[in-house]
């Protein structure tokens, strides 16, 4: 099911498929919606517009061995999915992990790396899913430079590695360089 909220002057209520909220309180309804967005409706992940979110706590490495894999959240906030970029541009997102966040890096098409800033402030984020280490300053940013890009459609790739050295995909988003 798919819900519009809209800003409204009375009690939150249902319209249809809408959802009136009043101003005060807008930041709860967005942090409810990313929950969801981030936990799905009972699917145990899902993925919004323009993000890349993953929800495996305590889930099996699937190597049969019964070692559990680390729960990782994360989410990127910018660039957009097919959001045309030019020149220089900031990326940023937040990456969370109980075995705690030692870097995050970028690459365009999969091709060299590039090391983001982590530990921005996020308090948005441990309020959301509290309780994980590095959840106040889970915030991360680079700078993608498209300069040397061909013109056209590329893919705009995340990563994250924990600080028990293991590495995650925090997935990708579609963008479009122009000159």
């Amino acid at each position: 099911m798919h819900w519009i909220v809209t800003l409204g002057q009375s009690r939150a209520r249902e319209v249809g498929r809408c959802l009136l909220i009043p101003r005060r309180y807008v930041g709860a309804a967005c942090l409810a919606l990313a929950a969801i967005m981030t936990w799905g409706c009972g699917s145990g992940s899902g993925s919004g517009s323009g993000s890349s979110l993953s929800s495996v706590p305590g889930s099996d490495s699937g190597s049969g061995s019964g070692t559990k894999t680390p729960a990782l959240r994360n989410f990127i906030d910018s660039p957009k999915p097919n959001q045309t970029i030019t020149g220089k541009f900031v990326a940023f997102g937040w990456a969370v992990s109980e075995d705690g966040i030692k870097r995050v890096s970028a690459s365009i098409d999969r091709n060299s790396w590039i090391n983001c800033a982590y530990g921005g402030n996020r308090p948005d984020v441990n309020r959301l899913i509290p309780g994980f280490p590095q959840g106040d300053n889970a915030g991360w940013s680079c700078v993608v430079d498209t300069a040397s890009l061909p013109e056209g459609k590329h893919q705009l790739a995340f990563e994250a590695e924990s600080n028990k050295g293991t590495v995650r995909d925090l997935g990708s988003v579609p963008v479009v360089v122009t000159r």
